[in-house]
């Protein structure tokens, strides 16, 4: 490893944090990186994270933004400075908190009866935690594949249309069902994708209570989040606030 930047490897192969975009925006990301972030550590000491952070950070003149964090993420100096140290980056944080965390997969379907085997399946694999998306019949929908190549053009061509009252009728029931096909031991996760008005989502959670979810996803979105504290109220379910909101003023409480 090199004292300086001068002879690191390309800039998208340094860093191991998230870059949780795909398609053009991993386009644009990969572009930012490696045309004009990469280019200014180079040559500068690694250790100097804060530096490099706000070097990083500010030479920008669209400062903040999921494309421009992903892209310092995936520069990722502090995990730099672990590997010069021969080290993983927890080891420079404090040290570990605990031994392992709890992760969750991911299935999707149509219907309750196959979703339900695959989450069966999942379960057989050692998955406790199983997240369930769920097609709405002839509407846009969040987190599953297309059911044809028609569908499939549709979605490409973004032609779809998104109804919320559509998916409150079809989600209840088909989740309500898979509950019933599984064992309580298995919990079950569902992602909303921050679609739904607050009196929406409210309706979702108090539909949702015999599904018995582990936590529901994105139940609004960040312009709603003054919300979020009915949701927790209700019915004790765990309600995921949405990452995308951490760039909007709302996510620093002045909505």
């Amino acid at each position: 490893m090199s004292d300086g930047f001068g002879r690191l490897p390309p800039v998208w192969r340094t860093g191991g944090s998230r870059r949780a975009c795909t398609g053009s925006a991993a386009r644009a990301i990969r572009a930012l990186a490696d045309g004009y972030l990469g280019p200014l550590p180079l040559d500068r000491d690694p250790a100097d994270i804060e530096d490099l952070h706000r070097l990083l950070l500010n030479s920008g003149y669209w400062r903040g933004g999921s494309i421009s964090h992903n892209a310092l993420a995936g520069i990722d100096v502090a995990d730099i400075k672990g590997k010069t140290a021969g080290l993983p980056l927890y080891s420079l944080l404090g040290g570990r908190v605990r031994d392992a965390a709890d992760a969750y997969t991911y299935v999707h379907g149509g219907g309750a009866g196959a979703i339900a085997d695959r989450v069966l399946a999942a379960v057989e694999e050692d998955w406790p935690h199983v997240r369930v998306q769920v097609a709405v019949p002839g509407k846009d929908t969040y987190g599953t594949a297309p059911g044809d190549p028609t569908e499939a053009r549709r979605r490409e061509l973004r032609s779809g249309s998104w109804d919320s009252l559509s998916y409150l009728r079809h989600i209840t029931p088909v989740l309500r069902e898979i509950r019933e096909r599984v064992s309580g031991g298995v919990e079950l996760l569902h992602d909303a994708h921050a679609r739904l008005a607050p009196s929406q989502a409210r309706e979702l959670v108090r539909a949702l209570e015999e599904a018995q979810l582990f936590f529901l996803e994105d139940a609004l979105a960040p312009e709603n989040a003054a919300h979020f504290a009915q949701l927790g109220a209700a019915r004790g379910l765990r309600a995921w606030p949405p990452p995308r909101g951490v760039f909007t003023r709302w996510s620093h409480g002045r909505g």
